[in-house]
């Protein structure tokens, strides 16, 4: 069943009005109708969707408080509301390039989540994949820290995760799992196949369950006085490291 989604943030609405029809309604601060905010509504209005101009007090309500740049969209789900493991094979399948995917095991911080949404978007990733139920939820600060990404890169959220991530392997994907105790530097690992990326939440990394399903775990070289970084950080590097294999 489709439904609809906030998208908010200028750079996540750019995107969003990119995509016809996606945007139904169109929420703007009329205390800032600006040149670039003017630009956006009049192209909104132009597809056919509504815009209306409210008081800060409005967007701040229908965000729940998150920053919002004063514009807030009411999105049509481009499918499934969040699709599942069928619809991620399916996807694969249409695929003309070496899949690459960016597997999130259990991230808890919505601002991390959204960063890695919008690296997983500049850096070529094909799909972000999570377990149901496990991590932040899809809220406005995810797609309003993402930029965009969320327009760009499709989610899908499957409830049996093991079985998710075997019947990757049987698909042909590479599960490369990023740990900063592994022996293997992200260097000497060929990317040039069909690669998921999988990381673990903020606090316990990648749980038990889903590191026994990689295929090799890799990590990322750092400082010998300082060798911890951001999980959206390290999703960053991972991502670059990809691309720039890839690009010979």
């Amino acid at each position: 069943m489709n439904s609809n989604s906030l998208e908010c943030g200028l750079r996540a609405i750019e995107a969003a009005i990119a995509v016809e029809g996606r945007i139904v309604s169109l929420y703007c601060d009329q205390s800032l109708r600006n040149a670039r905010r003017q630009a956006l509504c009049d192209l909104a209005a132009a597809n056919g969707s509504e815009v209306h101009y409210v008081e800060k007090k409005v967007l701040d309500e229908k965000t729940q408080g998150a920053k919002h740049q004063g514009m807030v969209a009411l999105c049509r789900a481009e499918g499934p509301m969040a699709p599942g493991l069928n619809e991620l094979l399916m996807h694969l399948d249409n695929l003309s390039t070496l899949p690459l995917l960016l597997v999130v095991d259990g991230l808890q911080d919505p601002r991390n989540l959204g960063a890695c949404w919008r690296s997983a978007a500049a850096l070529g990733a094909d799909a972000l994949v999570m377990p149901k139920g496990r991590g932040a939820d899809i809220t406005a600060t995810v797609t309003r820290v993402a930029a965009g990404g969320a327009s760009q890169v499709p989610l899908f959220q499957v409830s049996n995760w093991s079985r998710a991530l075997m019947a990757l392997k049987k698909y042909g994907i590479w599960l490369i799992g990023a740990d900063e105790s592994s022996q293997t530097p992200l260097g000497e690992v060929d990317f040039n196949l069909p690669t998921a990326l999988v990381v673990g939440g903020e606090e316990r990394g990648i749980r038990p369950i889903t590191r026994k399903q990689c295929d090799s775990m890799v990590r990322i070289p750092t400082s010998s006085t300082f060798g911890s970084l951001n999980v959206s950080v390290a999703v960053g590097v991972l991502l670059y490291e990809v691309a720039r294999q890839r690009a010979g």
